[in-house]
């Protein structure tokens, strides 16, 4: 019988200062190009990957509160983000599909 064995090296970091530099100034280039007062800030990396791991969006699209209205909006902001995700630009369309329950915070903020 045989066995697999993870190999990876977990504590490899392959979040280098060159890398968060250009990724930072990437992040600058990807809020230029958003409309309005819209920005983006990634906040930390995945030291496994070195891609951002999170990243907040600041004065975002806004939508009616319809659910259908709200997950159209993110999704169009996720895209106009893409190469601050580590995704080329309009490269491809969502392989995916927001969770349909919108989550309203207590400040009034939703969440998709």
């Amino acid at each position: 019988m045989t066995r697999t064995a993870d190999v990876r090296n977990w504590k490899r970091n392959l979040t280098t200062d060159r890398f968060t530099k250009e990724t930072k100034s990437l992040e600058e280039s990807v809020t230029e190009g958003l409309p309005d007062a819209q920005s983006i800030e990634i906040e930390t990396f995945n030291p496994f990957t070195g891609t951002p791991s999170r990243i907040k969006s600041f004065s975002g699209p806004t939508a009616s509160n319809k659910p259908e209205a709200l997950i159209s909006a993110a999704l169009q902001h996720v895209k106009a983000s893409a190469q601050a995700l580590g995704f080329n630009s309009g490269s491809a369309d969502a392989e995916f599909v927001p969770d349909p329950a919108i989550v309203t915070t207590s400040s009034g903020a939703n969440v998709v």
